[in-house]
């Protein structure tokens, strides 16, 4: 960080010394948080958006239909 403070950069300089420099080290404050969530809920959310293509469709159908709907865990809550 000294080096910006000597020399007069252009900013795309800048941008890139402070982008090395917080690879390295990090700003100290609040991490990322990931929510917890619950395996039937994780496979879900997996299955819509990470697998789910026109290709896997028929596999994606699949395995939702395999799961027991009726368990409270695994349905989704409707609020009329």
């Amino acid at each position: 960080m000294r080096k910006k403070q000597v020399k007069s950069l252009e900013p795309r300089y800048i941008a890139m010394l402070e982008g090395a420099y917080f690879a390295v080290c990090p700003k100290e404050g609040v991490a990322s948080q990931f929510k917890k969530r619950d395996p039937a809920e994780a496979f879900i959310r997996r299955v819509l958006y990470d697998d789910l293509s026109t290709k896997t469709l028929e596999e994606a159908i699949n395995s939702m239909r395999k799961l027991d709907w009726e368990d409270h865990d695994v349905g989704i809550e409707y609020t009329n």
